[in-house]
């Protein structure tokens, strides 16, 4: 995988069948901010981390769940961030999928920073103004306006006489 930084990162399953993602790092190098991509949306929870004190280690890493964004790595189509201690292995699991997002008619996922297709006046998630929705009739094929409605009296106190 990452050669360079002495990281590998690969997928494995546990008894039950669901992906478990491995992370690595032979190197003595604290990583923050590591991207790990993982095959499912979700909330992943961290099942070990050799850098515990539990294990001897100094209890860096992370302690709590990840979320998913859809940022594409190592052929997954999202990922997380991990803070990965040195000389450590983690093992990640999904504690809650996401349903999958939907996909384009040409099979592609949506740009996930407009959140939608861009419109022909390059805005995202630009909506055209209500006038310009709305198509009128020519005035000549126009039916004649309606006699408005009489006035309905006001309800509520008379006005003082003044005097």
């Amino acid at each position: 995988d990452d050669y360079q930084g002495n990281c590998v990162a690969f997928l494995r399953k546990d008894s039950k069948g669901k992906p478990l993602a491995v992370l690595c790092n032979f190197s003595p190098v604290h990583r923050e901010g590591y991207r790990l991509g993982v095959p499912d949306p979700g909330r992943y929870e961290c099942l070990l981390n050799t850098d515990d004190p539990r294990f001897g280690g100094e209890g860096r890493g992370d302690q709590g769940e990840l979320t998913t964004t859809y940022t594409p790595c190592h052929d997954q189509e999202q990922s997380i961030l991990v803070d990965l201690p040195p000389m450590s292995a983690l093992i990640f699991r999904c504690s809650r999928k996401f349903p999958p997002r939907r996909k384009n008619a040409a099979g592609q996922a949506p740009d996930k920073a407009a959140g939608a297709p861009v419109k022909a006046a390059g805005k995202p998630n630009s909506k055209a103004p209500a006038k310009a929705k709305a198509k009128r009739a020519p005035k000549a094929q126009e039916a004649p306006a309606a006699e408005p409605a009489p006035a309905k009296p006001r309800r509520g106190r008379k006005p003082k006489a003044r005097g």
